[in-house]
């Protein structure tokens, strides 16, 4: 009976343990990266990053809050809850048109699983150029039916070097077409006109890209322009699903049938 007893009790023990544990770190595994830096960025735009949220709980995850530590950032959530084994995006935006130089702020996300409540910040930061200035600061196509090919200008100004040029455009999408064309150059300024357009073959979803409309020399900074659609299918419903919960089956039907 002695041997039996102290057998129960180092288990009960060991069990314990292991439940402290999850408490106290279950909130660690939901974010794979908690902070992300923009870098070099001209003033003008909104830059947006989106955090990727993994549900790895045998529960439900609800997310309660989102909140800033400065009025210069925002955040959306793609879902309010988050099934097991599911994810969700947690997008940061930082507007850059207030501040130059550097800026970091934080975007915190308060979660409940069950019984347990927890708070997590997401760190954003770039460095916000004074002296490159866009008009409107991205390239934002909103909801766009596949096909379509919508275009957006915007205006680049370099103030304060007559030399300054773009010599080249590149993009990290094969959605995008983009031209480039020089607008002015005088009193010490220096203005381009960026077009860019979206492609009839676009994929459907949400694309997103922050791509640099040039640079002045291999070897110097990039500046990205942040370009934006969300391309519709032939094919689709909102909202993508529809939780009914528990619903009792009618009289004469088995349950589970239609």
């Amino acid at each position: 009976m002695s041997r039996l007893s102290i057998g129960v009790m180092a288990a009960v023990l060991a069990i314990s343990g292991s439940a402290r544990a999850d408490v106290q770190n279950w909130q660690d595994s939901l974010f794979s990266e908690r902070s992300h830096d923009f870098g070099p960025v001209p003033r003008g735009g909104v830059v947006r990053h989106p955090f990727l949220l993994t549900n790895r709980l045998t529960v439900p995850i609800t997310i309660l809050n989102l909140r800033v530590s400065c009025g210069c950032t925002s955040g959306t959530a793609s879902a309010s809850v988050v099934a097991p084994g599911q994810s969700a995006i947690i997008e940061a935006q930082m507007d850059t048109r207030n501040f130059v130089g550097r800026k970091s702020t934080t975007l915190f996300v308060s979660l409940v699983a069950g019984n347990k409540e927890t708070e997590i910040g997401l760190g954003v930061s770039s460095l916000i150029l004074s002296d490159v200035v866009l008009n409107p600061g991205m390239v934002d196509f909103g909801l766009v039916s596949r096909g379509q090919v919508p275009s957006q200008a915007i205006a680049i100004d370099r103030i304060g070097k007559p030399d300054w040029r773009i010599v080249k455009i590149t993009s990290a999408s094969k959605a995008l077409n983009a031209t480039l064309q020089e607008t002015r150059r005088q009193d010490g300024a220096v203005g381009y006109q960026l077009s860019v357009s979206l492609k009839p073959d676009a994929p459907a979803g949400v694309n997103a890209r922050r791509d640099p409309p040039g640079h002045e020399r291999p070897g110097d900074a990039e500046h990205p322009v942040p370009v934006g659609a969300q391309v519709r299918g032939e094919l689709s419903a909102t909202p993508a699903s529809l939780a009914l919960g528990n619903v009792a089956s009618a009289a004469g039907c088995k349950a589970g049938s239609w």
